[in-house]
């Protein structure tokens, strides 16, 4: 039986939902002209359209619109609010995400696909940025196409131009990144990466500056994966271990870690830059995360004097 004071304390978060506002479908129709991430491909008009929409059902994402006149795509990862099973903890909350794709036939032969990825509701406490991986799905699926049919080329995926954007940007290479996406899959991560703030508030936390360069002014780089609520029994959660290399190439912290507090679906690790020496923190870092003996993850990453 649900006590008054717990489902006070319901009504109250839900209201709290409410007043934060949301990121509707009809919002996300409106096409914006710098948001997200936008690539350009050598490919037609359909066949970019073709893609994305492939793109969306090999993720798992819940296509809500498709507006052919506007050329929008808007699809949705759907928000959830389960207790893991064989716990004691507190219910996990995941807000969801709405992504807009929006094509653009720049010349014949070529086509912008811009992706934008905004929470659900506002309030959402960390960003989930599915960006990459959609461009990289439309990518794997335009070669796949290239190679079938002979009739185009797609050209490098993820070129440095003033509209583009570069792997650089996320750490990794495209290699790496495809081995990620496979990764999230088997793992069930809901979102992974480095951040200069990673605060735990039982049944949410809240996630700053999400990058691989930060500078001496962050004072502390947190490496963090949230899991996808259910992903399994806490109790049989394994532990984690981070190691840190420092620019000379020296192991600066070892550290064995779990689950955080409260909170089954997300697991940290905090690097303080305080307690290290000033003079061997600028320079080229390296993180890697152990699951038993198994390379889990691994991001690499830049520290500066000043932005």
């Amino acid at each position: 039986m649900i006590s008054l004071g717990i489902f006070k304390g319901w009504v109250f978060f839900l209201g709290i939902l409410s007043l934060a506002g949301c990121t509707t479908v009809t919002a996300m129709q409106q096409s914006p002209s710098s948001e997200g991430h936008a690539e350009l491909y050598d490919v037609p008009y359909q066949t970019a359209h073709d893609a994305a929409l492939d793109a969306c059902r090999e993720l798992g994402l819940e296509i809500e619109s498709q507006n052919a006149e506007d050329r929008v795509i808007v699809c949705k990862h759907g928000a959830s609010l389960t207790t893991p099973a064989h716990t004691t903890t507190l219910l996990s909350w995941s807000y969801g995400e709405r992504i807009g794709i929006y094509l653009k036939a720049v010349a014949e032969g070529q086509t912008e696909i811009r992706v934008v990825s905004k929470p659900v509701y506002k309030l959402t406490a960390y960003q989930n940025d599915k960006s990459y991986f959609v461009h990289l799905l439309i990518y794997s699926r335009l070669i796949a196409l290239q190679e079938e049919t002979g009739q185009f080329a797609v050209g490098p995926p993820f070129s440095e131009t003033e509209s583009g954007v570069s792997l650089e940007g996320v750490g990794q290479t495209l290699e790496e990144l495809i081995q990620t996406n496979a990764k999230y899959k088997e793992h069930g991560i809901d979102v992974m990466g480095l951040s200069n703030t990673v605060a735990n508030y039982g049944f949410t936390a809240t996630v700053g500056h999400q990058s691989n360069r930060f500078t001496v002014a962050d004072k502390k780089i947190t490496w963090f994966c949230f899991f996808e609520s259910s992903w399994k029994p806490v109790f049989k959660r394994p532990k984690f271990r981070a190691v840190w290399t420092n620019p000379e190439g020296k192991m600066v912290q070892d550290k064995t870690f779990g689950t955080a507090f409260g909170n089954a679906d997300l697991i940290r690790n905090t690097l303080d830059l305080n307690k290290l020496r000033f003079e061997t923190l600028v320079g080229a870092w390296r993180v890697q995360i152990f699951k038993g003996d198994i390379l889990f993850d691994e991001r690499k990453f830049e520290i500066a004097l000043a932005p």
